[in-house]
């Protein structure tokens, strides 16, 4: 019976490893560019809000490359920006999770159905209100993302 788990286990070490070098290939194939940096007042993912909306007084501010980059971005009432999951250290991944707010009893949800940090890729998507364009910095309010959080896009919300 040990040598039998023992080979599973071996088995499943085997995959993930090679889970892992399929995820590495496909990342240096397809590098995304971090764009800026963005500032908040949360230096710890601890106490950063879950949902930006539901905090309209959080504020961050973002740098971009330039101003020509950001023209016309001031019409625009939201933005979505796009970032990596920096801070996630874990790296067991699970295809079902258990949210910090699931009723007890109710069946975990697919990973893919969730905000968690722990993803195929740790790419997370967030909608934050447009206060300000100055210069080539943004400046936002309703964010939810810990200071320093790397950028990867900036896309215009469209009602």
């Amino acid at each position: 019976m040990a040598d039998a788990a023992l080979a599973a286990a071996q088995a499943q070490i085997k995959s993930l490893q090679g889970r892992v070098a399929e995820l590495e290939a496909a990342a240096s194939a397809h590098p995304a560019k971090v764009i800026g940096r963005i500032e908040t007042v949360w230096p710890t993912k601890n106490g950063t809000p879950r949902q930006g909306r539901a905090h309209p007084g959080s504020r961050g501010r973002l740098t971009l490359p330039n101003e020509d980059c950001v023209a016309s971005l001031g019409e625009f009432s939201h933005v979505w920006l796009l970032f990596h999951f920096h801070l996630n250290a874990n790296t067991r991944m699970a295809n079902k999770v258990n949210p910090p707010r699931l009723p007890k009893g109710c069946p975990k949800p697919g990973m893919l159905a969730t905000r968690t940090p722990h993803r195929f890729s740790p790419i997370g998507l967030t909608l934050a209100r447009l206060l300000d364009v100055q210069g080539s910095t943004l400046i936002l309010a309703e964010v939810d993302l810990v200071s320093g959080t790397p950028i990867f896009d900036v896309k215009p919300y469209i009602h």
